[in-house]
């Protein structure tokens, strides 16, 4: 009972050019402008896993939508690489793209779930955490998929509160 529309990155899926924060954000704004005029009073609900939860907190800063769904979110994209990396000293000076969905989360006040790997070695568990506590929103959950790595997080338990979630706006 629900549609989907997904936006292929640039520079993945098979999409020209490369995953750009700028390009990025406006092709998110423009794909929910669209929306909005062939869909008109439709729920939208942004769902962002990894890279795509910086993009879904940066349209839902900006904008209104009906709720927030993050699988995997980062705080700020220089964080991942330091955690990866934490003997190395000063990779934060080399990023032109920062994605600080910290600094943003706090203007987020449509419902939110966060979905997160206890033990994601790619996004620490702990960045998903603070995003909660950080967020704006008065209507906010985080499950914790026990053992969930990255790309190990569509489990049952998942399902059921992405489910449980959409059904209650």
């Amino acid at each position: 009972g629900f549609g989907v529309v997904a936006l292929a990155y640039r520079g993945s899926s098979g999409s020209g050019g490369s995953p750009d924060e700028h390009l990025l954000t406006g092709d998110a704004a423009a794909l929910n402008a669209r929306l909005a005029q062939i869909a008109p009073g439709a729920p939208v609900v942004l769902y962002g896993e990894s890279l795509g939860s910086a993009l879904a907190i940066k349209l839902a800063a900006a904008e209104q939508v009906s709720g927030v769904v993050l699988e995997a979110p980062f705080t700020t994209f220089p964080e991942i690489v330091t955690a990866q990396f934490p003997r190395e000293v000063g990779l934060e000076a080399m990023f032109t793209q920062v994605w600080n969905s910290r600094a943003l989360i706090g203007d987020v006040t449509e419902p939110l779930l966060i979905l997160h790997g206890t033990e994601d070695r790619l996004v620490p568990f702990v960045q998903g955490q603070e995003l909660l506590e950080r967020a704006g929103s008065i209507d906010k959950r985080m499950v914790a998929i026990t053992d969930g790595r990255h790309h190990e997080l569509w489990t049952p338990a998942a399902q059921e509160a992405l489910y449980r979630f959409l059904d209650r706006l």
